[in-house]
């Protein structure tokens, strides 16, 4: 995604566009989560059609389990991408902020979920607060080297507290969901009972959730 972003805006320079290329690139972006977003909303309207859906050959491997019920990881993470991608391209989002929040989600989460899922295996009782630290480091070290590079007013004091919120945020996940169910529950009561049941699908998924807290966090405090 940053590979895509960066090369885009590139384009104005290069080839000389007339257009403003971040604005293209956000269109794009919000195309692609719209039709992910429609794909599932059409696969969930029936049994067969969400059996058929997992059973295609680029998604029968990809998809986790929990997926097949609710929205695909990549529908929340074209979403985040999406929102930060508008927030660059109108002003109060930092670029410094779009590449952090990235990179956390891409190297700290898969490193976190790599932890855990060795020291289960070694039989340790503690995973989840392993993970937690391995998230938190790798999240540290990550926005460290972005915030030098690209010039980021964020402090080492601030990148570790953004580092430990996200890092708690991500691994106690289903905990603070499960706290919200009778709040979401009573505001889907709120909507028509078509609307409701797709909203019930709805899952703050890590790919939408960290992108999220990064952003805001850095937001607010790289000021």
């Amino acid at each position: 995604m940053l590979a895509v972003f960066y090369w885009w805006r590139g384009l104005r320079d290069i080839c000389g566009m007339p257009a403003n290329p971040l604005a293209m690139l956000t269109g794009i972006a919000w195309m692609m989560t719209a039709v992910f977003l429609l794909m599932d909303l059409v696969r969930h309207q029936s049994p067969r059609h969400n059996e058929r859906f997992i059973k295609m050959s680029i998604f029968r491997f990809i998809l986790r389990e929990h997926e097949h019920q609710r929205f695909t990881a990549s529908t929340y993470y074209l979403l985040g991408a999406s929102l930060l991608m508008t927030g660059v391209w109108l002003g109060p989002i930092k670029e410094s902020i779009l590449v952090m929040a990235v990179m956390v989600l891409g190297l700290a989460d898969p490193a976190a979920a790599w932890a855990r899922y060795r020291l289960s295996r070694w039989g340790v009782n503690s995973s989840r607060g392993l993970g937690l630290l391995v998230f938190a480091l790798v999240s540290y070290l990550v926005m460290s080297r972005v915030a030098a590079f690209l010039g980021s007013r964020l402090d080492a004091a601030n990148i570790f507290i953004i580092s430990v919120t996200v890092a708690l945020a991500e691994t106690y996940t289903p905990s603070w969901v499960g706290w919200c169910r009778p709040l979401t529950s009573r505001l889907r009561r709120c909507f028509p009972s078509p609307v409701a049941h797709q909203l019930s699908r709805f899952y703050l998924d890590d790919n939408l959730m960290i992108l999220l807290v990064v952003a805001l966090l850095a937001f607010f405090l790289d000021r």
